[in-house]
């Protein structure tokens, strides 16, 4: 019995993690459309993504590495010759751009993700609740050496999109007034249909299941 209950415990450690693949989605907001396309590359150290978002004038790219309990530990963005390197601990956010870093603390909360307005927090949202059952998630801020801290739910909303499939599962965010509904695959834990509130959204257009990632971007010197 002792046996057993030894390997049911080894079992449900055991991280899900969002399925490997090349994921574009198609963005839509008032004044605008352009794509996302994500390169998810799971293994038995964590996640590593890299996202091309954006418009090709204005193309943003990062890359992002979670470790095997799915908490964020890099983020690197790339736009116009900048790059941005947020270094993220259980404790804090270190920020390097051109030279110069500070630092935001954190407060050690089970779900941290990296915002920067673009796709990859959103996508491995639901793999990070599933794993963690967090009820909050702290945001550190890009643009500034801060952090937010959101409502996490997994009660389903009363409207269920047709972009999104019968069988998909919601989680949904509430920070300040915003409130985000990612539609997601329960099996893989990829997200379908992502609603952003004030008529934008993203949806899942193609899929393929290459993890070959590019060259990262550069590290900033801090």
């Amino acid at each position: 019995m002792v046996r057993g209950m030894l390997v049911s415990v080894a079992l449900a450690a055991v991280v899900a993690m969002p399925a490997g693949g090349t994921y574009t989605y198609q963005i839509a907001t008032p004044s605008a459309a352009f794509t996302s396309t994500i390169v998810v590359a799971p293994s038995a150290d964590g996640v590593r993504t890299h996202e091309t978002f954006g418009a090709a004038a204005q193309l943003v790219e990062t890359d992002q590495e979670f470790d095997g309990d799915l908490a964020q530990r890099s983020f690197v963005a790339s736009q116009n010759g900048k790059t941005l390197t947020i270094d993220v601990s259980p404790t804090s956010a270190h920020y390097a751009i051109d030279g110069n870093s500070s630092d935001a603390v954190l407060d050690d909360s089970a779900c941290t993700l990296v915002e920067d307005n673009i796709l990859t927090s959103s996508l491995m949202l639901p793999a990070i609740e599933q794993a963690t059952h967090a009820t909050q998630c702290t945001y550190v801020v890009s643009t500034s050496p801060r952090t937010v801290l959101a409502e996490v739910t997994t009660a389903a909303p009363a409207t269920h999109p047709p972009q999104a499939a019968a069988s998909d599962l919601a989680v949904t965010i509430h920070f300040g007034g915003v409130t985000e509904i990612v539609w997601y695959d329960p099996t893989s834990l990829i997200p379908d249909y992502l609603d952003f509130g004030n008529a934008q959204n993203a949806t899942l257009t193609s899929r393929s299941p290459s993890t070959a990632m590019p060259t990262p971007a550069p590290s900033a010197t801090p």
